[in-house]
């Protein structure tokens, strides 16, 4: 049977445990809650994502972006991944109109 998972390539270079009856694994559920209380923790997040994780910022943000977009993560934490889908559409949006405007004379 295949995994659902948004982690599904990442599983054997993260160890990732098998999802549970939400369909997130250990890994997903434990960015989850970081992006949860990050900012409760001492110290800057990408700190905090290198010694918690051992992923590289990139790496951290592509699984992170793959994993809000999942409906396992969002039965899994919905206030989470719809602040973080928020955020993500802010983002580009204010990218998009940055690109949009026209130069200044």
């Amino acid at each position: 049977m295949l995994n659902d998972s948004p982690l599904d390539n990442e599983d054997d270079v993260l160890n990732g445990d098998a999802p549970d009856q939400t369909g997130v694994n250990q890994i997903e559920q434990d960015i989850l809650d970081f992006e949860r209380t990050w900012w409760t923790e001492s110290g800057p997040k990408d700190v905090a994502i290198v010694d918690r994780f051992s992923l590289s910022m990139g790496q951290y943000y592509e699984i992170l972006n793959r994993l809000i977009d999942s409906e396992a993560a969002l039965a899994y934490d919905p206030l989470v991944v719809r602040r973080l889908r928020r955020l993500r559409d802010r983002r580009r949006q204010a990218r998009m109109d940055a690109v949009a405007e026209p130069p200044a004379n």
